[in-house]
């Protein structure tokens, strides 16, 4: 009887495999870049399956770079082979003239390199909203002022401030990403951003000439890896292709 169930067992394993072999989940890449590519289990990176296990690492809330390394490799050696990168608009533009991404602690190509000495993948979060729980969501807080509109759309006094600090994040992680000697893997636009569409299923086109002119940026300043998103709550629409395709879509939910 024993032996009966085993066999059983053994040819229903057989079919399950077959059937996965013969309807095996779709393959996608960003069009820029071969190197990484997902499909519904996991990512792949230069072909390998990999699965991103990240921890978060906020360097504007530890600005003392003599400290970065042991913290990355208390990263590595928990076990995770990833870590989760925000950035800060008010802690790069403390004021409406300037963008600091070199002095101190607000030089994150430091980061980038020790990331890819420990031997950590790099998610890239840049906004320009964090959320994060810090001060404005990571907004320059001299932008909260109303002078530049509401914010987090196609505003264009908001479009010229948020412009310069933007292109500056993206040329230098465009150094830093996988294929160009570093270990960037992903990089997020925005963040818990909603909604794509309106209730009635229309554009909601403010926000996605928004998203549009973020990826826009990002791509034309040199950034291959696939983008992603998240939503703001399980009731949300997410910008990706995996749920709700359109424009201001991002790679990856």
């Amino acid at each position: 009887m024993r032996s009966r169930l085993l066999v059983y067992a053994l040819a229903s394993i057989a079919v399950l495999f077959a059937a996965a072999q013969t309807n095996q989940w779709p393959v996608h890449n960003d069009d820029y870049t071969d190197a990484i590519q997902w499909d519904h289990y996991s990512l792949s990176v230069n072909g390998r399956r990999t699965f991103v296990w990240s921890g978060e690492f906020h360097y504007w809330r530890i600005p003392v770079p003599d400290v970065w390394r042991d913290l990355l490799e208390k990263i590595k050696a928990a076990g995770f082979n990833t870590v989760s990168i925000y950035s800060n608009w008010a802690f790069h533009a403390p004021n409406n003239h300037t963008v600091d991404f070199e002095t101190g602690a607000r030089n994150i190509g430091i980061i980038f390199e020790l990331a890819a000495e420990v031997g950590l993948f790099v998610t890239l979060r840049g906004g320009p909203y964090v959320n994060a729980e810090t001060t404005a969501g990571g907004f320059a807080l001299w932008t909260v002022n109303g002078a530049y509109g509401e914010l987090r759309n196609d505003d264009p006094r908001y479009t010229a401030a948020w412009t310069p600090y933007f292109t500056r994040l993206n040329e230098i992680a465009s150094k830093y990403q996988l294929g160009k000697g570093g270990t960037m893997l992903l990089q997020q636009i925005e963040n818990e951003f909603c909604c794509q569409r309106n209730s009635d299923g229309s554009l909601n086109t403010p926000l996605v000439d928004y998203m549009v002119s973020l990826q826009n940026n990002t791509r034309d300043n040199g950034v291959i890896v696939p983008l992603i998103t998240n939503a703001p709550n399980q009731n949300s629409k997410s910008w990706s292709t995996d749920y709700l395709p359109g424009p201001g879509e991002q790679d990856i939910y």
